[in-house]
């Protein structure tokens, strides 16, 4: 029992260290970074109902349409030079290659920036066609006075993601809440004030550009301290330039290909179903989209991880820490996912109101392939990207858009928006498990499947009661809040109860962790009340 022990307690030790290692600063860094983006998106869907409200549906269906031309171009402007950088400057910055970082960082920011001058420029000289071509010639001013934005944004993306490299993703989640946070008073303000339209484009320009002053002006501060400690190195910018983009350019083309997803699906949508059905599916379709971003943020901490894994040669101990990040993220995304879909109904008519009947099943049903998450779903792509195989990665992303593509208008024709969401779910999770035989047979990825598989048990029956009891949390936001925190404290239990997160696993937590007061407050109490529970279980079972 003692060598049982001993073996348990060096174990723990041991993954402790790796994961110290590992996280570093990246796991603090990646709750800031998940703060900001729900905060900032936050703020922005509010600033989305109120301009929708004060301009009405026709003038704010111009302003939208009056920005897709610059999103289009942004979305075409990458090359994947933001990836790049995060992996290459979390590379260097580990490696203390000061010198080099900081070149890498000048190129990256310059190409960048000449590259959004250009597309700003095309979408001002291309607003008339655009407008004619849409069968809205009126609109042709407004695009042209969204296209400086244009430049703006390219520099804030690029911006965040050298922060984020540089582990500084506090500077990453304050900058998408100050860009948040001055677009909503800006163009709140200059829509109130009769400019309509062109106070909500200006209201985007603004933001912008006082985001982007305040990011660069921090980076250069830290750039000049760079240089001052290691003295300027030589400017090679068409090697940086290789280095960046042969990095870069496979996961570009994964972008692109997921870009065009969206789009495709509308196209579908538009010619098959109604436009009640279209109306419902954007409605669930749009509370998905949020889910996705907000756990973006989480992959983009793995491609950080990984390329830190890469930077201190510890590929061979790949398993022993994939398998912890999935066995946590099961029982982190379990019971998020699971509150989701039993109380998507009230979600939707809290939100959107009661006039949208379909949505509620939809966004169900939509919230099915995140319980892959654990699994890799959309976490594997960004660890082979950060170990460097973007070409395996871009692979992955193939085989999702082919799939989506053969079988989107073909279900859809036959089964309407059930068809869409179909194609969805089989081409994400065709795409899921080609990535986890890749990342098995590449890396020997492996996963705790009966303790992933025990977290999705307890997550289904955790929500027997609140099925059987479904009525009496119905009646008011306030009694949801209250349903879904008695389904997560019931989770937790189980899950503790059962031991699938055990008490050397939350020491491991606590070690790793320990820079983040909170989240080290929260596990203590957490395994506080382990111990009690455990100490209940014990005392029935000797009576």
């Amino acid at each position: 029992m003692q060598e049982s022990g001993d073996i348990n307690e060096n174990r723990c030790k041991t993954l402790s260290n790796e994961l110290n290692k590992v996280l570093g600063g990246t796991a603090r860094g990646g709750l800031f970074l998940f703060l900001g983006m729900t905060s900032s998106m936050a703020i922005l869907a509010a600033n989305s109902m109120i301009i929708g409200r004060l301009l009405g549906p026709y003038l704010y269906g111009q302003y939208a349409l009056s920005l897709f031309l610059p999103q289009l171009l942004f979305l075409f402007s990458g090359f994947g030079i933001n990836q790049g950088l995060i992996k290459n400057i979390t590379d260097l910055y580990w490696r203390r290659e000061e010198k080099r970082l900081v070149k890498i960082i000048q190129s990256g920011v310059m190409f960048r920036g000449f590259i959004g001058i250009i597309a700003s420029f095309a979408v001002f000289c291309s607003a008339n066609y655009f407008s004619s071509f849409v069968g809205r010639p009126e609109i042709t001013l407004y695009i042209q006075l969204s296209s400086p934005a244009l430049v703006f944004q390219v520099l804030y993306s690029v911006i965040v993601a050298v922060f984020i490299g540089l582990e500084k993703t506090n500077h990453s989640a304050l900058m998408n809440v100050i860009f948040a946070a001055i677009k909503f008073a800006a163009s709140t303000y200059l829509v109130l004030i009769g400019l309509k339209i062109t106070g909500a484009i200006l209201g985007n320009l603004i933001g912008y550009m006082v985001v982007d002053v305040i990011g660069a002006s921090i980076l250069l501060i830290k750039l000049k301290n760079f240089s001052q400690r290691n003295g300027n190195g030589e400017f090679r910018f068409a090697e940086n330039m290789k280095i960046l983009m042969g990095f870069g350019m496979p996961l570009y083309a994964s972008t692109l290909l997921t870009g065009f997803m969206p789009l495709y699906q509308d196209l579908i949508l538009a010619l098959s179903v109604t436009s009640m059905e279209l109306g419902n599916f954007k409605a669930a379709i749009n509370f998905v989209t949020a889910i996705k971003m907000i756990l973006s943020g989480t992959s983009i901490i793995l491609l950080q991880i990984s390329s830190k894994i890469s930077s201190l040669n510890m590929k061979n101990r790949m398993t022993s820490i994939f398998k912890a990040i999935s066995k946590y993220t099961a029982i982190l995304i379990v019971p998020a996912i699971g509150a989701v879909i039993l109380f998507s109904k009230e979600i939707i008519g809290i939100i959107y109101g009661s006039n949208y009947q379909l949505a509620p099943i939809y966004l169900s049903s939509l919230c099915i392939i995140y319980l892959l998450v654990p699994l890799g779903y959309l976490t594997l792509f960004n660890l082979l990207s950060g170990l460097g195989e973007t070409k395996m990665a871009l692979k992955i992303t193939l085989i999702n858009f082919i799939l989506f593509l053969v079988l989107g208008p073909s279900l859809t024709k036959i089964y309407g928006v059930a068809g869409i969401i179909a194609s969805f779910i089989i081409s994400n999770s065709a795409s899921t498990f080609f990535a986890i035989n890749l990342a098995k047979r590449k890396f020997r990825v492996e996963f705790k499947v009966d303790e992933i598989l025990g977290a999705y048990l307890i997550g289904g029956l955790s929500g027997i009661p609140l099925i059987l009891f479904h009525s009496t949390f119905i009646s008011s936001t306030l009694s949801v809040a209250i349903g879904i925190l008695i389904y997560f404290f019931t989770y937790m239990t189980l899950i503790l109860l059962t031991r699938i997160l055990n008490e050397t696993e939350l020491k491991v937590a606590i070690s790793a962790l320990h820079d983040i007061r909170l989240l080290v407050f929260l596990i203590r109490l957490i395994t506080a009340y382990q111990r009690k529970i455990l100490n209940i279980r014990l005392f029935f079972i000797s009576q």
